[in-house]
């Protein structure tokens, strides 16, 4: 029999932790926000894994500059747990995932580049199948397009 498991998903955005309406993201407060506002230390004795979304879009972040703020978020989590986490988020070079998993990650979550198959490949054949996790944006048969912004509908897509 299958147990079930949970996972807790923290979007961040710009130093912020978010929320994610209808694609349009909420800013709540800092990570000492969450930890305060939902005695997250409490919650973490309970949780199987903890995914941890970079959904910042600032220019200054390229395939080989990481985010300098992410960084220091995601150490400060990984200090502080023992459960698995998976990272997401402007992942797009085997140098990005692999400095990712030296800071500490279990997996990473692709989104947009699980189209790049040579990138996901280079990642399988370093890291193992294992080490991916592949996210698609779904929500009522519509589904965000990033490169042009839009939300279609899973007709158009094809």
């Amino acid at each position: 029999m299958t147990s079930k498991r949970l996972a807790l998903a923290i979007l961040y955005c710009d130093s912020k932790i978010c929320i994610s309406r209808n694609y349009q993201l909420q800013f709540l407060g800092d990570y000492n926000w969450l930890e305060n506002k939902f005695n997250l230390a409490s919650i973490l004795a309970h949780i199987d894994e903890i995914i941890l979304i970079n959904a910042s879009t600032d220019e200054y972040l390229t395939s080989t500059v990481p985010d300098i703020c992410f960084e220091q978020l995601l150490e400060r989590i990984i200090s502080s747990i023992r459960i698995p986490i998976t990272v997401g988020g402007n992942i797009k070079s085997l140098d990005v995932a692999g400095l990712l998993f030296r800071q500490g990650a279990d997996r990473i979550l692709l989104r947009s580049c699980l189209a790049e198959a040579k990138l996901v490949k280079d990642i399988q054949r370093v890291y193992g199948d294992q080490a991916i996790l592949g996210w698609i944006d779904y929500a009522n048969n519509h589904t965000w397009q990033e490169k042009s912004g839009k939300i279609l509908s899973i007709n158009e897509l094809n």
